[in-house]
């Protein structure tokens, strides 16, 4: 049974704050009634509420919502429910009755029943062969609404654009946010320059035996961290029964393919002291955890069965020391950074007026540097499957973005771009780490990976376009129930685990190759600002004297979405980083 915290937390985190009892408790009798979980019915609903601009839910609004949108689910279960198995007590004479090969290797005729006739897939109201000639035909530039296919209704009613949503640092008047010196150009490298992507990036030949032993150096690695780090015992193996309190290290797993849960808890040793074994963890002696799969952790146990495991404490924080703050900045000057994450268009169009109109924000003011993450070309954009059948690629579109960003540049001497790729890009490799664009346009066009670390002046970005926020807070569970400020929490364990992606097993939507998640997905070092864009609501978050930015998405749904927008200050005052920067989330 779905309990009313848990529904309160999965909404909030997309942004609804319930209040409402009664409308918490439908919410809780929906769950139950249609066999679903707090994440679904909240992900249903924000898809629901997107598309009929409907806002936190009440009851009228529920009442909508069950009958349009959970029925609908209830009756799909129902139709699955109703297909036909093959097994070995009708195999043989379906097979006898079907005659033509088609039937032997389709599906059988009493499974599809009334679906005999041809299937149509809805009438979407763009004629395709039109459709072909307008992307053909039309460029997307400064000047023009359009790749392709008619602009959003929804976009183009938007009434709340260039609305402020949060800040961060200290209020400013409008027009700080104008660059208007055209000296300053700030250089941009990588931050450590020995790490780079294998020229012949191989993936998918990564056998278990390696993967097994990347994932067991990770638990070496960062117990010796958390060891050193908070002056504790060597750790020894645990197998044999032990009712004295012993020291040791390993990995939270989940004995099971559901959610974790605190009965459903493993922790898996090393090979060197634990051979790798994997036994049940009780956490119930213990006041106050926050934990997930993959989170490495030095724990004192008891081990009184030899079966179950006791644990006593937990800890792991192993934090990495700050990068130093060696800014290039004089004491007046402000370095000005725009920062949006894709889609860069609405999910019922291929118009990409969101893009078209944050280039025209950076013309208008002329920031030194920009920083777009993926998805350009958006593999969950619901008519991106139409561009190729109508003649045009998918490096193509992406191409036009690079063509009209290059010409944008052309009339801003001082303003560099940083492209990061997602594993969203139709149009690129979907494996993460992802390697960087191989384009050659302008030099101002800086392209990484995903994901990066980058110096500007000497301030440290680390930058990923992966949702790694949401994928966390579906898995992460934390006690007492709803403590502490759980966004803040997520964004924490990136840096307390020195990775990019330390949840494991990964979210079903990755592909990982760990081989390279050890060389280049490591967070060495706390950079000053961390660049986590998610679904999940936007933010600034200070994290142990840096910031932490979600600047969400450009694009959602039908309608705009949001950008961030930063100033660092110069000076040479020590003062932590967070303190140096100024923030904003504005409407696109």
């Amino acid at each position: 049974m779905v309990s009313t915290e848990d529904i309160v937390e999965a909404f909030d985190d997309l942004g609804y704050t319930l209040e409402d009892p009664k409308v918490i408790d439908r919410l809780c009798s929906l769950c139950d009634e249609y066999g679903v979980d707090e994440n679904k019915v909240s992900c249903e609903y924000l898809a629901f509420a997107n598309k009929k601009k409907y806002q936190a839910p009440t009851s009228d609004i529920l009442d909508l919502f069950d009958l349009e949108v959970l029925k609908g689910l209830q009756s799909s279960n129902k139709e699955n429910s109703k297909r036909v198995v093959l097994d070995s007590t009708n195999i043989q004479s379906w097979v006898d009755d079907e005659d033509d090969v088609l039937g032997r290797y389709g599906t059988p005729k009493s499974a599809v029943g009334a679906q005999s006739k041809r299937q149509i897939t809805p009438d979407s109201g763009i004629h395709k062969r039109r459709l072909g000639v307008n992307i053909a035909n039309e460029t997307l530039s400064p000047d023009t609404n359009q790749i392709h296919t008619p602009t959003g209704k929804k976009y183009a009613a938007r009434d709340n654009a260039g609305k402020v949503l949060i800040r961060h640092g200290d209020n400013v008047n409008p027009g700080f946010w104008s660059n208007t010196s055209d000296y300053y150009r700030p250089e941009i490298k990588p931050f450590d320059q020995k790490k780079e992507f294998p020229k012949d990036y191989r993936f998918m030949f990564e056998r278990l035996r390696e993967k097994a032993g990347f994932l067991d150096e990770t638990i070496c690695r960062l117990g010796d961290v958390l060891q050193q780090k908070h002056e504790l015992e060597e750790p020894i193996g645990f197998g044999p029964p032990m009712n004295e309190p012993f020291p040791s290290v390993g990995r939270i797993c989940c004995d099971s393919e559901g959610r974790l849960n605190a009965n459903s808890l493993l922790l898996q040793g090393t090979q060197d002291l634990s051979r790798g074994h994997a036994l049940s963890l009780d956490v119930s002696q213990i006041k106050e955890y926050s934990i997930f799969p993959g989170q490495v952790v030095h724990s004192t146990l008891t081990n009184p069965s030899g079966t179950k495991l006791i644990a006593q404490s937990i800890v792991s924080e192993a934090t990495p020391q700050m990068a130093p703050f060696q800014t290039k900045l004089g004491g007046n000057d402000t370095l000005h950074i725009v920062v949006a994450c894709g889609p860069f268009t609405t999910n019922d169009n291929l118009a990409y007026e969101p893009f078209k109109d944050l280039l025209d924000y950076i013309g208008k003011n002329r920031p030194h540097v920009v920083i777009l993450c993926g998805p350009f070309v958006d593999s969950k954009q619901s008519l991106i499957d139409q561009c190729e059948t109508d003649g045009l690629s998918y490096e193509e579109i992406f191409n036009k973005l690079i063509k009209t960003l290059e010409e944008l540049l052309q009339d801003l001497p001082m303003t560099q771009v940083i492209l990061q790729p997602s594993t969203r890009d139709v149009h690129h490799k979907f494996i993460f780490p992802t390697p960087e664009f191989k384009i050659e346009v302008s030099p101002r066009i800086v392209c990484v990976p995903d994901p990066a670390m980058i110096s500007i002046d000497g301030v440290i970005f680390g930058v990923t376009s992966t949702d790694i926020l949401f994928h966390l807070g579906k898995e992460e569970i934390c006690y007492p129930p709803r403590s502490g400020d759980r966004i803040r929490r997520l964004a924490t364990h990136l840096l307390q685990q020195r990775s990019f992606y330390p949840l494991y097993p990964q979210s079903e939507e990755m592909n990982i190759d760990f081989e390279q998640l050890e060389l280049l997905g490591q967070i060495e070092v706390q950079p000053h600002v961390l660049i986590t864009p998610s679904d999940l609501m936007h933010f600034f978050k200070d994290v142990e004297g840096g910031l932490v930015i979600n600047p969400q998405r450009l694009a959602k749904g039908a309608g705009g979405g949001v950008f961030a927008r930063l100033a660092v200050q110069g000076g040479t005052k020590e003062v932590k980083p967070s303190k140096k920067i100024v923030g904003e989330i504005v409407r696109i």
